[in-house]
């Protein structure tokens, strides 16, 4: 559980939106995650720029889907690290 904490710490951490494009690359190479941090990002990223999400025009309403979609699939992660995670994906998507 240590290793999800410490995961949503980094990911709630990120400030720099002025280069959205760094977010994941940023968060990845944090050097106070440990292996199952790592992994656990990699498959939260995977599914939040999944291509199901980001369908349809209405960026907001794809954003409001990855967010159910997010907080059903890791109930662990918090408000505020979710939108971060959603907000990264979105510049991926744009």
């Amino acid at each position: 559980m240590e290793s999800l904490t410490r995961l949503v710490t980094v990911i709630e951490g990120y400030k720099a939106w002025d280069r959205p494009g760094e977010f994941f690359a940023t968060i990845s190479s944090d050097p106070s995650l440990d292996e199952l941090g790592r992994v656990q990002l990699q498959r939260l990223w995977e599914f939040a720029c999944d291509s199901d999400l980001w369908k349809h025009e209405d960026l907001s309403a794809c954003a409001a889907d990855a967010n159910a979609r997010i907080a059903i699939g890791f109930p662990w992660l918090s408000v505020s690290a979710r939108a971060q995670i959603i907000n990264g994906a979105a510049y991926q998507w744009r």
